[in-house]
């Protein structure tokens, strides 16, 4: 599972698969320790970490839904 520092970052990537696939998608946050984090990369866009899922129990908290788009109007 990756995070991302950044919350409007976490935003966009959101919007973009809510709007590409008519998914409900959910942000999260999270607190965890040096020790939970398996992996570190950064660029001029974003710093994002990959956490050890085990060590994120109880540190997790939904943050925002981004409701998918309407269905109405696709012609299937």
């Amino acid at each position: 599972m990756s995070w991302t520092a950044h919350r409007e970052c976490a935003l966009e990537f959101a919007q973009g698969i809510t709007a590409s696939h008519l998914l409900e998608i959910a942000v999260y946050r999270a607190t965890i320790s040096e020790r939970a984090i398996l992996a570190a990369f950064a660029d001029d866009r974003e710093q994002e970490c990959v956490g050890n899922p085990n060590m994120l129990r109880g540190r997790v908290m939904l943050d925002e839904v981004i409701p998918a788009d309407s269905l109405d109007g696709i012609v299937w």
